[in-house]
């Protein structure tokens, strides 16, 4: 059963109640997982699990997750006080079965033992109290309010100190230094601080305003203010990780490219240019690992580039241009161009291998390119006499009759083609044929 609170502690065990619900519940949306009551949603031992898992990063073991019996319950709760002590936190008078029974202000006593350690989380020698109002005290410092803030209750009441730590985070988003821009009225000066650290640095609302002002708790205003402590110190950290980010990653916008391929290139012919990196400095970084984008449309298409990672901080970029024209080149980082780009480089036709190629052995069909090698045609006559050729023939064919035309120059007197030889008579060698005997007496006759 609940622990029954008195009339005089009524007020701000409420206030407190309210206050460490909401804190533990903007760990447990982590999981889906929501603190109605505190006093009775701890029983089962699920919630309060959960919780040190997501503020310790630590997992507890195994557990029941499906507790349906005390006997559950407190096996649940007791690995949850186990693993609290085994963190080097003290409890005092509180066990398992005390959180199964629902006594609130033990459990409100547990619950800030977790704050104070995973989330104020005391830094120096001083105690926690005494280092945060030093902290709040120096963050306000420029700001026209009643210095110095000696606590958590009171001095939080009229707005001002609430308004003047809001701004500090991010000076002028809620009012300059003079403090000018305060309405004067507690309740809406309060509610418009709340509502800025809300909006800009997502602190959650664990009091509300009227509490604040009607019934002031202290750990409850502390487990507030220490959030703005947080997210100023989670801030500082996120400025250093990205000022490293800064330093070893490369800016576009003071990246560039150099080389002949940016400024012209021959059709056929590998272009080659450089990417250098730098980064956000004006620095050349010394290694390489970024990934830049280089994109190229030619004058009838894309063409594909190859980008080569030299490990420098140099980048080698080749690509091949088909056809003569305008090459727009254009080289981006993370979606952003580098410095003078997108760049337009010029093709030149040049002869191709396969059409040089052609030109040094011509088909037959065409002439000869060189003059001294043209021989005269044969319908041509040559101005000088020549000899009849020779004409030679194979034995294997018979002997074939070929006229050769002779100049007239060499031509011979016509003579009489001789007669067929008459067969051979019986007359002995030396006598005198009877042809030539016959012819002259013929000639004597006429």
């Amino acid at each position: 059963m609940a622990e029954q609170t008195s009339a005089g502690d009524k007020t701000w065990v409420d206030v407190q109640k309210k206050a460490f619900t909401r804190w533990a519940n903007q760990f447990l949306s982590e999981r889906r997982l929501k603190i109605e009551s505190i006093e009775t949603d701890l029983a089962t031992g699920i919630n309060l699990c959960n919780l040190l898992e997501i503020i310790s990063s630590k997992s507890l073991g195994k557990y029941n997750h499906k507790p349906t019996m005390r006997y559950h319950y407190l096996e649940n709760n007791g690995r949850a006080v186990k693993f609290i002590k085994d963190e080097g936190l003290q409890l005092v008078g509180i066990g398992p079965e005390d959180i199964v029974d629902g006594k609130l202000k033990l459990i409100l006593g547990l619950i800030w033992t977790l704050i104070l350690r995973y989330q104020i989380n005391m830094i120096g020698e001083g105690s926690p109290k005494w280092e945060l109002l030093q902290w709040v005290n120096k963050q306000i410092a420029p700001y026209n309010v009643d210095k110095p803030v000696v606590n958590f209750t009171t001095n939080w009441s009229d707005g001002k100190v609430l308004s003047a730590l809001a701004d500090s985070l991010q000076p002028g988003v809620l009012t300059p230094t003079d403090m000018s821009a305060l309405s004067g009225d507690a309740l809406q000066d309060l509610e418009k601080a709340m509502q800025t650290a809300l909006d800009n640095y997502n602190i959650a609302r664990l009091i509300d305003p009227e509490d604040m002002i009607n019934c002031p708790d202290e750990l409850s205003m502390m487990t507030y203010v220490s959030a703005f402590r947080n997210y100023l110190s989670e801030e500082e950290q996120r400025r250093r990780e990205e000022l490293a980010r800064k330093k070893r990653t490369a800016d576009p916008s003071n990246c560039y490219a150099y080389g002949p391929g940016l400024e012209g290139a021959d059709t056929f012919q590998p272009a080659h240019f450089t990417i250098v990196a730098k980064n956000y400095f004006d620095e050349e970084l010394p290694t390489g690992g970024d990934q830049f984008e280089v994109t190229i449309a030619g004058p009838d298409s894309n063409v594909h580039p190859t980008v080569t990672d030299n490990g420098d901080g140099t980048y080698g970029v080749k690509f091949d241009p088909e056809n003569p024209g305008d090459y727009n080149i254009n080289v981006t980082f993370e979606g952003a161009p580098i410095k003078d780009a997108p760049s337009t480089s010029t093709a030149r036709r040049v002869p191709t291998p396969t059409s040089r190629a052609s030109a040094s052995s011509p088909s037959p069909s065409s002439p000869a390119t060189s003059v001294a090698r043209t021989r005269p045609s044969a319908a041509t006559p040559s101005p000088w006499p020549s000899r009849a050729p020779t004409i030679r023939t194979s034995r294997s064919r018979p002997p074939t009759t070929t006229t050769v035309p002779t100049p007239p120059s060499t031509l011979l007197p016509a003579t009489r083609a001789p007669s067929s030889p008459s067969p051979p008579s019986s007359t002995t060698r030396g006598s005198v044929p009877t042809s030539r005997t016959s012819t002259k007496s013929c000639q004597k006759k006429t």
